[in-house]
C-alpha cells in the first residue's frame, strides 16, 4: 500500500497511455521511446512480472504492458496509488520488508537521477552506481534490465542529473552483462551536454558462480 501517497495514476492516464503506446507512438523521451521498442521487441518481456525504476507517468508501464508482461511494480521513493489490476506501487521500505525479484525490469531516465536529491532520495555521490547494484539484486539469474540514462561527456548537472560518457558509463553497466544496444552512438560520448540524447541498454543479471 502507497500510505501518505500524494499522487495517484488513475484509469484515465493509463487508458491514455495504453492506446498511444499500442498505436506506436512515443511520449516524453521520443527516439528513446522509439529505441525501448525495438529492444522490447527483440528481447520480449511477453508474460514476465516486470520492474519498473521510478515513474512521473504510467507510461513506461504501458509499454511494458502493450508489449505482453504479465504484471508491472513500480518501484518509486515517492508514494503513488495506482489504479489498475496489472500494476502496483512498491516503496524500498516494503522491499526491504518483503524482497523478491523480478524477470525483467525498466529504468528509463532514472539511475542518473540517484543521490542527487532531487526526488526525496538521499544525497549520494555514487547513489547511481549504489542503484545499479541494488538493481542486479532484483532482477532473476538471467533476467533482462533495459536502461537509459543521459550519454555524453561525464557531467553532473547539479542537482537535476549525471550525463555519462567514457569515465561513468562503464562503472554504471558494470553490475550487469552487456546484451545489446540500441541507437548508442560511442562518439556522442565525447560531446558536451547532449542533455536529450539517452539511448537504450539491454543489460543482463547473469547467475552467480
Amino acid at each position: 500500500m502507497a500510505e501518505g501517497a500524494s499522487r495517484r495514476f488513475t484509469a484515465a492516464p493509463f487508458t491514455s497511455c495504453l492506446d498511444q503506446a499500442a498505436r506506436g507512438e512515443n511520449a516524453y523521451y521520443g527516439e528513446t521511446d522509439a529505441w525501448l521498442r525495438q529492444a522490447l521487441q527483440a528481447y520480449p518481456v511477453a508474460g514476465h512480472e516486470v520492474l519498473v525504476f521510478g515513474s512521473v507517468q504510467p507510461w513506461y508501464e504501458a509499454m511494458a504492458l502493450t508489449h505482453g508482461a504479465a504484471s508491472v511494480a513500480v518501484l518509486d521513493y515517492q508514494p503513488c496509488l495506482v489504479d489498475h489490476p496489472q500494476v502496483h506501487w512498491l516503496g524500498y521500505p516494503e522491499l526491504e520488508r518483503q524482497p523478491r525479484t523480478w524477470q525483467a525490469a525498466l529504468s528509463i531516465s532514472s539511475f542518473e537521477h540517484d543521490g542527487l536529491g532531487r526526488y526525496g532520495d538521499p544525497l549520494d555521490p555514487d547513489g547511481d552506481l549504489k542503484a545499479m547494484a541494488r538493481a542486479a539484486t532484483l532482477l532473476a539469474p538471467g533476467g533482462l534490465l533495459y536502461l537509459s540514462v543521459p550519454v555524453g561527456r561525464d557531467t553532473v548537472m547539479w542537482n537535476a542529473h549525471r550525463i555519462y560518457g567514457r569515465v561513468r558509463l562503464p562503472r554504471l553497466l558494470a553490475p550487469f552483462s552487456f546484451v545489446a544496444a540500441f541507437g548508442f552512438d560511442a562518439a556522442r560520448q565525447d560531446v558536451v551536454h547532449p542533455s536529450v540524447y539517452q539511448p537504450v541498454f539491454v543489460l543482463r543479471r547473469e547467475a552467480q558462480s
